[in-house]
């Protein structure tokens, strides 16, 4: 099993923060969240995914264990 981490609007999508997937890639994961809702499949396409806390290949093979994040871009905010 591979955790998946969401943040944000991610979370809010889904429902939950966070997803366990029995997958095989990072592309894998990508594609049964997509599943969850259209506004999470529409956030997912404009998000980076992060794999133990390194951006990835989707292509790349997951281990057990792994935590994949799905991590939406931000906007606003001041200094």
């Amino acid at each position: 099993m591979v955790k998946v981490k969401l943040f944000g609007p991610a979370k809010k999508a889904a429902g939950c923060s966070i997803i366990e997937l029995d997958v095989h890639t990072g592309n894998d994961a990508i594609e049964e969240l997509k599943k969850y809702s259209v506004e999470l499949e529409k956030l997912i396409n404009i998000s980076q995914v992060w794999v133990n806390g390194e951006k990835i290949d989707l292509s790349k093979l997951l281990n057990e264990g792994d935590e994949l994040a799905i991590l939406p871009p931000m906007s606003g905010g001041s200094i």
